[in-house]
C-alpha cells in the first residue's frame, strides 16, 4: 500500500504465495517376457534390454509486500509468506528374460545385456520480501515533516520442501514366482544406475525503514528449507523368485550397480530496522 499526505495511512498488508510441483516417470523393459503360466523359454541369441526414467520437478514462489508512507505514518502490520513444494520420483526396471508367474523352464545360451537408469531432480525455491518504508520531509526548522514514526509489525516467512526418489533395477533372468528351472550357459552383463538430487532454498527478508523518522514496530523473519533424497540401484544376474527353484549357471556374470544421492538445503533470513 502507499499513502501520501498529511493524514495517517492505516490498514495491514498481507500476501501468501504457494507453489506445488509433482513429477513421476516410470520405465519398464523386457527383451523376452513369458508372462503368467508355465512357460518354456530357450534363448541362443544376443538380447538387450534398456530402461530409462528421467523426472524433474521445479517449484518457485516469490512474494513481496510493502507499506509505504510519505509524510504520513504507514500503519498496520505487513506480513508475507511463501511455500514451495517439489516432489519427484523415477523408477526404471530392465529385464533380459522375464518368465513371469508360475513354474517356468528358462534356458539361456546367448548374451544378455540389461541397462537400467533412473534420474530425478527436484528444486524448490521460496522467496519472501516484506517491509515498511516511512519518509518524512524535513521542515524549515530542521525537524521532521511527519506527524510521528512508523508503527506496526513486519513479518517475512519463506518455506521450501524438495523430495527426490530414484530407483533402478536390472535383472538378467527373472524366473518369477513358482517352481522354476533356470539353466544359464551364456553371458549376462548389465548396470543399474540411480541418481537423485534435491535442492531446497528459502530466503526471507523483513525490513522496517525510516527516512528522517524513526522506524517503530517489531520485525521478524523465518526461513526453513528441507531436502530429502533417496537413490536405490539393484542388479541381479539370475533371480529365481519365490518358490522352489533350480538354478544352474555355467556362464559369466558382469554386473554393476551405482546409486548417487545429493540433498542441498539452504536458508537465509534477514530482519531489521533501518533509520536514515
Amino acid at each position: 500500500s502507499y499513502q501520501d499526505g498529511g493524514g495517517s495511512g492505516r490498514g495491514g498488508v498481507q500476501g501468501n504465495v504457494v507453489s506445488d510441483s509433482r513429477a513421476t516417470a516410470t520405465s519398464t523393459s523386457a527383451a523376452i517376457a513369458g508372462d503368467s503360466g508355465a512357460d518354456t523359454i530357450a534363448n541362443d541369441a544376443a538380447v538387450t534390454s534398456t530402461a530409462d526414467a528421467d523426472a524433474t520437478a521445479v517449484s518457485v514462489s516469490v512474494g513481496d509486500n510493502f507499506n509505504v508512507g510519505i509524510n504520513v505514518q504507514p500503519e498496520g502490520d505487513v506480513s508475507g509468506s511463501t511455500l514451495s513444494d517439489a516432489g519427484v520420483a523415477s523408477t526404471a526396471t530392465a529385464r533380459g528374460i522375464d518368465g513371469g508367474d508360475d513354474g517356468d523352464s528358462v534356458v539361456n545360451r546367448g548374451g544378455i545385456t540389461v541397462t537400467s537408469t533412473a534420474d530425478t531432480t527436484g528444486v524448490a525455491v521460496g522467496v519472501t520480501i516484506a517491509g515498511k518504508v516511512a519518509y518524512a520531509e524535513e521542515s524549515n526548522d530542521g525537524g521532521s515533516g511527519a506527524s510521528g514514526a512508523d508503527s506496526g509489525n513486519v513479518s517475512a516467512e519463506a518455506f521450501s520442501d524438495s523430495r527426490a526418489d530414484a530407483a533402478a533395477e536390472a535383472i538378467g533372468v527373472d524366473a518369477g514366482a513358482g517352481a522354476d528351472h533356470v539353466d544359464n550357459a551364456g553371458s549376462i552383463s548389465g548396470s543399474a544406475t540411480a541418481d537423485a538430487k534435491a535442492i531446497a532454498a528459502s530466503v526471507g527478508v523483513g525490513v522496517n525503514v525510516g527516512i528522517n523518522v524513526d522506524p517503530e514496530g517489531d520485525v521478524s523473519g523465518a526461513a526453513l528449507s528441507d531436502a530429502g533424497v533417496t537413490a536405490n540401484a539393484a542388479i541381479t544376474g539370475v533371480d529365481g523368485g519365490a518358490g522352489n527353484d533350480t538354478i544352474e549357471n555355467d556362464g559369466t556374470l558382469d554386473l554393476l550397480g551405482k546409486s548417487t544421492a545429493v540433498g542441498v538445503a539452504a536458508s537465509l533470513d534477514v530482519a531489521g530496522n533501518v533509520a536514515y
